[in-house]
């Protein structure tokens, strides 16, 4: 739950933080990541994102991989580390195929393979084709909300 102890690390390259689908790892924040100028690799997946300032990820100087579960955190919470780091930027706005082909993954209406959206609060599955109005409003928002944290990081528009 605490990363206190990670602090003496200083020649750590990798970190996998994780927990369950059901049961949310809880965390008392990432304070103090950005420390850890090792850190090249980074993984987020089943955190309890309530709460937490992703901030400390954005100022990790010479991060290169990060798989993050986007769905755990607030919006504006993701928006700073894509900010930050414009692979996980474009790791968003790519929009993967959902795998599945079954009664999900398929359109109804024009049978074209779902993409995935994984921002929290927000829908999880598209239709690129019959959905694509409310897709492109749905990016644009977080489009917007980059570039406040690029504002608010002090980092250069546009990054």
């Amino acid at each position: 739950q605490s990363l206190a102890p990670l602090k003496a690390l200083r020649s750590l390259t990798a970190l996998y933080l994780s927990g369950g689908i059901w049961n949310k790892q809880e965390t008392d924040g990432l304070e103090g990541l950005e420390n850890l100028e090792g850190i090249r690799r980074l993984q987020l997946r089943g955190i309890d994102g309530r709460g937490v300032d992703l901030t400390p990820v954005a100022r990790i100087p010479n991060l290169e991989w990060l798989d993050i579960w986007a769905r755990d955190f607030p919006m504006e919470e993701v928006a700073k580390v894509a900010a930050a780091h414009p692979f996980v930027l474009k790791q968003i706005l790519d929009l993967e195929d959902y795998a599945l082909r079954d009664s999900m993954g398929l359109c109804g209406k024009c049978e074209t393979l779902k993409k995935m959206m994984f921002l929290k609060g927000r829908k999880f599955l598209w239709c690129p084709a019959c959905e694509r109005k409310g897709l492109d409003r749905l990016l644009g928002l977080f489009n917007d909300a980059v570039e406040q944290a690029r504002k608010d990081l002090g980092l250069p528009a546009g990054g």
